[in-house]
């Protein structure tokens, strides 16, 4: 077996950005059907990726890249398991819309067709796919202007802290892009070869003597703005029927918020692809019957009392809890294995309205696990039916059951400890986990996977900013959730991190016939807004400038329209870390800056 040592690539940090919260108004889930061959592939690809708000271009062009290096090095007849999938804050809405690609008939047609056993060719339409996502991801001018103005509650309940953004808004831009992504073909996607005319680069010093070139610049900017305009025209048709066009903007928000059938609430009630994994920070509470949770936590809990609540589909919790690797953690008192709450929901909905909330951007979340306990309203309920956390179990059995528990139990049922009834609570306190963190939990599944076969490979992948725990992180914690003892709570944080390679060679030596492959990728996604885009802007570039009235450190791509510049960016630096730039070559960056890429190598 091999492990590859994470490459290090010195780049900046910045903050992570939009997080979301949805409306608590629950929508009924809707099943796409997919035929599951029993045949699972021993190729498994394992992804996880930290928050990069309005960035996320960048996810998954990092996403595309990594599946095209797994198959590349694979024989012509592999398969490969793609269902292996996670995401925080943005990440969530990153992960809910690669599931909802897997998921798309019009993408992945063969009648058999099961994304835990896919073709070299399947997984080359699912890489044009994402390609095409990263171009789709820009907002139209009107959803930019939106960005100017702040719609938050300005005494949310609890008032942990003010926020930004309303729930629906944001929540209504990342669910956009989840509907189309339920709705492109493969005629559509195909267009991404587009980008090859682009790729004639082997060194950085051509990068960079390509950046003033204005041909190929308009030439790129032609083809990439062409693509992203006819998705738009996919989502006009989509919106057909709604009540309000998309340029009424605060219409359209509100329409989202309160009406089940409007078209982008119809397809985030999708039930979530198997393999898809989104996480947040919360506090896991068992309070008494009579415990009012909302007033005892008047307070955001502390940071030592946060947990990841893992949100995923029954299939793939059940298959995260039964494996091997897993039980064997959980019995050996792993340090942090106890702490990951897995959590069943039934829709794409609510794996986001949980899993993209940030401190300050969009209020806290209060739920009640279980709901029928009580006579809950519908802002209360988590929509989790089961869930399952090693540390919780401990309440009720002296071994672990490995069994999920019903946040929906009869009072004939109840969780007692010492003849009391308990209430589960989920506190939320925001998506800013890293991909070093969520990549536990993602490396659970995998290994849930592996067991499965007599061998495996497992190529496994994280994605950040940085190989540390990012500035916005550590502010919220030292503001929030640690103001006594920062410094101590952003060390153990850090830990935290620092476990993965540990459990990634613990996996190396319970599958001591398999192989695992770990590349981390840190691309740096900060963007300055070039000049010849300030004409799509519509005269909004001085509001647009004054990010500090967003609470940004600077414009996101989605909202400056330099998505397509990113994905650029983004797809070398990748190649560039695995070393597959010679054979790939690079593609056109008209953001190339040495900073953000290796200098220390022979790429020159």
């Amino acid at each position: 077996m091999k492990i590859l040592q994470k490459a290090s690539i010195k780049i900046l940090w910045l903050a992570s950005v939009v997080a979301i919260n949805l409306s608590s108004q629950l929508v009924e889930a809707k099943e796409t059907k997919i035929n599951h061959n029993t045949e699972i592939a021993e190729n498994i690809v394992c992804l996880s990726a930290s928050g990069n708000g309005y960035n996320w271009a960048s996810t998954l062009t990092w996403a595309a890249e990594i599946i095209r290096d797994a198959t590349d090095k694979a024989p012509a007849n592999a398969r490969f398991n793609v269902a292996c999938v996670s995401g925080a804050s943005s990440g969530s809405a990153f992960v809910a819309t690669y599931g909802s690609l897997l998921q798309n008939k019009q993408l992945f047609n063969r009648a058999d067709f099961n994304p835990q056993n896919i073709t070299k060719e399947e997984a080359e339409i699912l890489v044009n796919s994402l390609l095409y996502m990263a171009l789709a991801a820009d907002f139209r001018p009107e959803v930019s202007n939106f960005y100017t103005t702040l719609d938050g509650d300005s005494e949310p309940d609890l008032p942990w802290w003010k926020s930004q953004f309303s729930l629906a808004r944001v929540m209504l831009d990342f669910g956009t892009r989840v509907m189309l992504a339920q709705h492109i073909s493969q005629g559509d996607v195909n267009q991404v070869e587009q980008l090859d005319q682009f790729v004639t680069y082997q060194t950085l010093d051509e990068l960079a003597s390509a950046v003033e070139d204005k041909e190929i610049r308009d030439q790129y900017r032609q083809v990439t703005h062409g693509i992203w305009q006819q998705s738009q025209e996919i989502l006009d048709e989509l919106y057909q029927d709604a009540n309000y066009k998309r340029e009424q903007r605060e219409k359209d928000r509100d329409d989202f918020r309160d009406n089940p059938t409007h078209p982008v609430r119809q397809a985030l009630a999708q039930k979530p692809a198997d393999g898809i994994l989104a996480l947040t920070y919360a506090e896991l509470a068992f309070t008494e019957s009579t415990v009012d949770y909302k007033e005892m936590r008047s307070q955001p809990p502390t940071a030592a009392t946060l947990v990841p609540f893992v949100f995923v589909n029954e299939a793939t919790a059940e298959k995260i809890i039964e494996s091997p690797f897993y039980q064997a953690q959980v019995q050996q008192n792993d340090s942090y294995v106890g702490q990951y709450v897995i959590c069943v929901v039934s829709d794409y909905y609510t794996m986001i309205r949980h899993g993209v909330k940030e401190p300050e951007m969009m209020p806290p979340g209060v739920y009640r696990l279980s709901p029928l306990l009580e006579e809950a309203t519908t802002d209360l309920a988590t929509g989790v039916s089961h869930f399952y956390q090693p540390l919780a179990e401990k309440n009720w059995y002296s071994q672990p059951q490995f069994q999920l528990l019903s946040s929906t139990r009869p009072l004939s049922q109840p969780l007692l400890e010492e003849d009391k009834l308990l209430n589960a609570r989920m506190g939320v306190a925001g998506g800013w986990i890293d991909s070093y963190v969520g990549g536990q939990a993602t490396l659970y599944l995998g290994s849930g996977y592996a067991s499965d076969k007599s061998s495996s490979n497992l190529y496994f992948s994280t994605f950040s900013r940085q190989d540390s725990m990012t500035k916005f992180a550590q502010k919220v914690v030292r503001k929030y959730f640690a103001p006594e003892n920062p410094e101590e709570a952003i060390a153990n944080i850090e830990e935290h991190r620092d476990h993965l390679p540990i459990l990634i060679e613990r996996y190396q030596g319970f599958y001591d016939d398999d192989d695992i492959s770990w590349q981390p990728i840190f691309v740096d996604y900060e963007m300055r807004l070039f000049s010849e885009n300030k004409n799509l802007l519509q005269g909004i570039v001085s509001l647009i400038n004054d990010v500090i009235k967003l609470g940004l450190n600077y414009a996101p791509v989605a909202i400056t329209k330099e998505s397509n510049y990113l994905l650029a960016r983004t797809m070398n630096v990748v190649r560039q870390t695995l070393g597959t730039e010679k054979n790939l070559g690079y593609i056109y960056d008209r953001s190339y800056e040495d900073k953000y890429y290796q200098q220390n190598n022979n790429s020159n």
